[in-house]
């Protein structure tokens, strides 16, 4: 099964800044990066990458509600975090489809100086769908256990036409 999605901005992956890199399995202080980041320009449009209900918002810092985040789950069962955008909270446990508009790109910039803005993208392949080979072969995921369980993919496998 191919699956094809869009990048929620177009323009392309975080290199190496003050924070490190914007890669997949990036290394982090005491863990790694299990998405991308994709470079925003704070304010502009966010789309959605793919067709699915925009589930509900996400914090990725807890208790500081200034930084936000959106969770997608497609009828196929994959799901899609994608933080640092201000979402349209009309939409939540509503269908959108790939290439609507769901919200507004903040600028991390401002929590982390000298970091490049960007919109982070995390998808989670459901645990009862095999993975393809080539992804195996290539090391392009990693399972995780405890309180975020669950088989994280390298989201730029579905990024495409």
């Amino acid at each position: 099964m191919e699956v094809k999605f869009l990048s929620p901005v177009p323009h392309g992956i975080r290199g190496q800044d003050a924070h490190g890199s914007g890669a997949f399995l990036a290394s982090r202080v005491g863990r790694v990066h299990y998405g991308v980041d994709i470079i925003c320009v704070p304010g502009e449009q966010v789309i959605s990458p793919c067709n699915g209900i925009l589930v509900r918002r996400k914090r990725p810092y807890g208790q500081d509600l200034h930084w936000s985040g959106v969770l997608i789950a497609t009828e196929g069962g994959i799901q899609i975090t994608l933080f640092y955008l201000e979402p349209n909270s009309t939409l939540y446990g509503h269908e959108v489809t790939k290439g609507q508009v769901i919200g507004t790109a903040q600028d991390i910039s401002q929590k982390y100086p000298g970091i490049i803005p960007h919109i982070h993208m995390e998808v989670v392949w459901p645990r009862d769908r095999s993975l393809p080979n080539e992804w195996r072969r290539g090391h392009e995921y990693v399972v995780r256990s405890g309180a975020n369980r669950g088989i994280y993919v390298n989201p730029l496998l579905l990024i495409g036409d």
